[in-house]
């Protein structure tokens, strides 16, 4: 992040280089995107958060949210931590978070699209804007893009976070998780 900046007499851009982390010349950015939703026909959140969730079920069925979430001591660091979110929230709250993600994207995680000069997009959040932008994806993953390769980056509009159905996830499934997360 300081490398053009307070550090730039350091020569960090050679000892990115020299170590193989980052040359822009070779860089080679891999395109992730993350797909719009269908409309859902699952019930409502309201209905999904009155059925009586498993809590030793959606622990089981949460080993999904871990790719992008934290619960406890596990889980990857790029969607907002879950420990203590379904507490602090009623079902419904939460229901509605896992299945019309983009309802209400939390403060700090919202998406931005960068489309490339070779052809396709990379979605994610943008951890550091310039030259060269560092953006955080799904499952954690972390790409220094270097400008010359972006044709454009706006924000995505919607949520980073895949809907349940998009997870292959039912209305029983989502109030299990609801369950598990109320102990977490």
């Amino acid at each position: 992040n300081y490398k053009d900046g307070p550090w730039a007499s350091f020569g960090i851009d050679a000892a990115l280089k020299a170590s193989g982390l980052y040359d822009p010349e070779t860089a080679k950015v891999t395109p992730v995107s993350v797909p719009e939703p269908a409309p859902s026909q699952l019930p409502s959140a309201k209905e999904i958060a009155a059925l009586r969730g498993d809590a030793a079920k959606g622990a089981v069925t949460a080993q999904a949210c871990l790719l992008c979430h934290r619960i406890g001591d596990k889980g990857i660091d790029y969607g907002p931590a879950l420990t203590g979110f379904g507490k602090a929230q009623v079902p419904e709250v939460v229901a509605t978070a896992i299945i019309a993600p983009s309802t209400d994207i939390a403060h700090g995680y919202e998406g931005v699209a960068v489309t490339l000069k070779t052809g396709g997009e990379v979605h994610g959040l943008l951890l550091k804007a310039g030259d060269p932008l560092i953006v955080q994806s799904t499952g954690g993953l972390i790409q220094m893009i270097p400008a010359k390769q972006v044709r454009d980056r706006q924000s995505l509009g919607r949520s980073l976070m895949l809907s349940a159905e998009q997870l292959g996830l039912g209305a029983q499934e989502v109030a299990d998780i609801i369950a598990y997360l109320q102990t977490q």
